[in-house]
């Protein structure tokens, strides 16, 4: 067992407690308004939280198999994707659900952090997935991080995209051709 966990992983594990009250909280403000064909995605999605576990369990045992200098910068990749959920989260307001819900008033939000990528909640989330491992100097993190998560949020945002187009039409593709997916 390794000794001595790096300042980075506990700045991560902090950080990881702040994603779960925000989380918590854009949860209880969602309500119960999921669909359940909506069950396999977000099974999907919570599957990489093993992404956290590979990469704590590295961090604490061998400390790492990555450049320490990765762990700061993981940090703050991490505090990034916690920043960009909680910005997504009150811009979309009611709107926001954990499945993918789309209402008769449903509003295009295009403005804010929407006006700079399209699934800024998506980009939130990978930054969680890649900062933790990081954080932690985990390749194990980083190398599941790479098949579990990029594989997972592209299929979740080609599901997203085709209900969008669906609801919103000749709106959502101008939107989506003047936006980014991801800001990139």
């Amino acid at each position: 067992m390794h000794e001595d966990l790096p300042i980075s992983g506990w700045a991560a594990l902090g950080l990881l407690a702040v994603f779960a009250v925000v989380e918590t909280v854009a949860l209880a403000r969602a309500g119960r308004r999921g669909k359940r064909q909506e069950l396999a995605s977000m099974l999907a999605i919570g599957s990489c939280s093993i992404i956290w576990a590979a990469s704590l369990a590295e961090g604490v045992f061998s400390g790492g198999w990555l450049p320490a200098f990765t762990g700061w910068f993981g940090a703050a990749i991490f505090a990034l994707g916690v920043g960009l959920r909680a910005a997504s989260f009150s811009q979309l307001g009611r709107f926001y659900n954990p499945a993918v819900t789309l209402h008769d008033d449903h509003q295009l939000i295009t403005t804010g952090i929407y006006k700079h990528a399209r699934h800024p909640l998506y980009a939130g989330s990978l930054c969680l997935f890649l900062g933790f491992p990081l954080a932690f100097s985990s390749a194990v993190g980083l190398g599941l991080f790479l098949v579990l998560a990029v594989p997972v949020f592209a299929w979740r945002i080609r599901v997203e995209e085709r209900a969008l187009a669906s609801h919103f039409g000749p709106e959502w593709e101008e939107y989506r051709r003047r936006t980014p997916a991801l800001f990139i």
